[in-house]
């Protein structure tokens, strides 16, 4: 008999320090929500969500940087 191979894999889903998910928001396996970042309630990740920045909606895209965040973490966030 032949081995049928796995359906389903096993990805590692991380909640950086600090980072926050909102009421009724869902972070999708293999995502990683970086430290200081924020999901905006009832948004959907399912793609990684950057340290120091406020991502919402469904799918979750980018609405904000954080004012603590680090200069350098700003001004790549102002040149997208």
């Amino acid at each position: 008999m032949k081995a049928v191979p796995s359906l389903t894999s096993n990805h590692k889903t991380e909640i950086g320090p600090k980072a926050r998910i909102t009421y009724h928001a869902t972070v999708l396996s293999g995502v990683k929500v970086g430290e200081h970042g924020m999901l905006g309630s009832m948004g959907v990740a399912s793609k990684n969500v950057d340290p120091f920045t406020v991502a919402a909606g469904i799918p979750a895209k980018p609405v904000k940087v954080k004012t603590i965040a680090p200069e350098e973490v700003r001004k790549a966030m102002q040149k997208q």
